[in-house]
């Protein structure tokens, strides 16, 4: 048994809420913070174990849970490619693509959905499964690029951002063997690679 699933608990995914929660018409952007939360609210006493899991779903899902917060500023287009299944953390991994969806969602300065695009594509090369999210909104400032992985750091409103997306996002992919790598652009997007290793 590994002893760090111990320490795991697992996020209580409530289906039918969430899909309450899109079909009110008074859905606003930072109702992606709770479904954030309702993501990470901890079951008491259950613990969260590896399992295989089918990442073309969880982008598939994680998706269609921000689709209609930003229907009106931007369109989501969703390119899958044949993938095996890896061993790991459902749940996590669906966090962090909610992570780096809603950081491209706010990524663009006007509501122009059809000129704002995030686009989301899987495929396996060499032995690693890569998920690649990228936008066309205002990128990421040079001066800044090296920080943004740091715990509370922020480029938005401090009020409303505590800075720990991307922070968790990272841990998330080292737990699985992966890595991260991102380009960006000013005023011309942002793209980042998440490569996680097959299963041997």
């Amino acid at each position: 048994e590994d002893p760090n699933e111990k320490d795991r608990e697992e996020p209580l995914i409530l289906i039918g809420e969430v899909q309450n929660l899109f079909s009110n018409s008074m859905c606003k952007l930072d109702s992606i913070k709770e479904v954030i939360q309702k993501l990470r609210f901890f079951s008491e006493g259950s613990h969260l174990k590896k399992d295989l899991v089918d990442v073309n779903g969880a982008v598939e899902f994680a998706v269609m849970m921000v689709e209609e917060i930003f229907k009106n500023r931007c369109k989501i287009e969703m390119s899958l490619g044949e993938i095996p299944f890896i061993n790991g953390y459902k749940q996590e991994i669906i966090q962090m693509l909610l992570n780096f969806l809603n950081n491209a969602g706010e990524s663009f300065i006007s509501d122009e959905p059809e000129k704002n695009s995030i686009k989301v594509s899987t495929l396996y090369n060499n032995g690693f499964l890569e998920i690649v999210i990228s936008d066309n909104g205002r990128g990421i400032d040079s001066e800044i690029r090296e920080k943004i992985f740091q715990p509370f750091f922020t480029s938005k409103n401090p009020d409303e951002h505590k800075g720990f997306g991307l922070v968790l996002s990272t841990k998330i992919i080292k737990d699985h063997h992966g890595e991260l790598d991102f380009q960006s652009s000013k005023n011309v997007g942002t793209t980042f690679i998440i490569k996680i290793k097959g299963d041997e």
